[in-house]
């Protein structure tokens, strides 16, 4: 069964000042904030899988609670930042 589930309201690229790599910026349904929150708690310093087209296509390190909105940071070209925010639009 394939489900698609809607956690996202709202992602961007996030480009850091004087810096050629890229972040994800992503803003969080309502409902999925909460339950980001208690997830990510629990998890600090440990990966947490981002799926697209149901397929992992990063797994980032938790490096603090999650609630309403996060930044996925990395090494992102800004095409590879760009992807991202279309497949998790």
């Amino acid at each position: 069964m394939n489900r698609t589930l809607t956690i996202v309201v709202h992602a961007e690229v996030v480009n850091a000042p004087f810096s050629l790599q890229y972040s994800v910026g992503v803003h969080f349904t309502s409902e999925a904030g909460p339950k980001m929150l208690a997830a990510t708690q629990a998890h600090i310093g440990r990966p947490m899988a981002v799926l697209i087209d149901n397929e992992v296509v990063m797994a980032p390190i938790i490096r603090d609670q999650v609630g309403d909105a996060a930044v996925i940071t990395g090494t992102f070209t800004k095409s590879e930042a760009e992807r991202i925010v279309a497949g998790v639009q």
